[in-house]
């Protein structure tokens, strides 16, 4: 769209008027698009704060069903990985999935 108009504009410079149209419906798009990026990021991130809450409920779950002796060992461990570990799958869950998925639906179509 936006090279269709720039082409219109360059071939003929006093046809500026006449793209209105074409101007208008690239404003949609644009917004569109913007709006489309906002939602994926808006519930990529609310994906991944479920996905994170369940791992992390998961591990405090295995850990505190743990005989006391084995509890004492792994604590530290389990610890590290509920606080920081898993934390770190942020950016994957909400940058890197949606793309991939995104990439696989698109390239077919």
């Amino acid at each position: 769209m936006l090279a269709h108009i720039v082409a219109g504009i360059i071939t003929d410079p006093g046809s500026a008027t006449r793209h209105g149209a074409a101007i208008v419906t690239l404003c949609a798009l644009w917004l569109l698009r913007a709006a489309a990026h906002w939602l994926q990021g808006r519930l990529s991130q609310r994906g991944a704060t479920a996905v994170i809450g369940e791992l992390s409920s998961q591990v405090l779950r295995s850990v505190t069903s743990l005989p006391p002796r084995r509890l004492a060992t792994d604590r530290d461990a389990a610890a590290a990985v509920v606080t920081r570990g898993l934390d770190g799958l942020r950016p994957y869950f909400t940058g890197y999935l949606p793309a991939v998925v995104q990439a696989a639906v698109l390239t077919p179509v």
